[in-house]
């Protein structure tokens, strides 16, 4: 199919709470482990730096 692209989730953590929450990227465009990227944290409630961090590399989940 021309011009269907894949997407991957990545894995963020909140540098501030921990809580981690997963994106979605192109599979062409992804970010080194530990690069930083600013989001808003639902628990929180504030935006704060989360780390990207491998995906598999926490045992919690995504909610954990």
């Amino acid at each position: 199919m021309k011009g269907k692209r894949n997407i991957e989730e990545t894995e963020l953590r909140c540098m501030e709470c921990n809580n981690k929450q997963k994106i979605q990227r192109w599979q062409g465009y992804k970010k080194k482990e530990g690069h930083i990227k600013h989001l808003y944290c639902f628990k929180c409630k504030d935006t704060t730096a989360h780390e990207e961090i491998k995906e598999g590399f926490s045992s919690m989940g995504a909610w954990g």
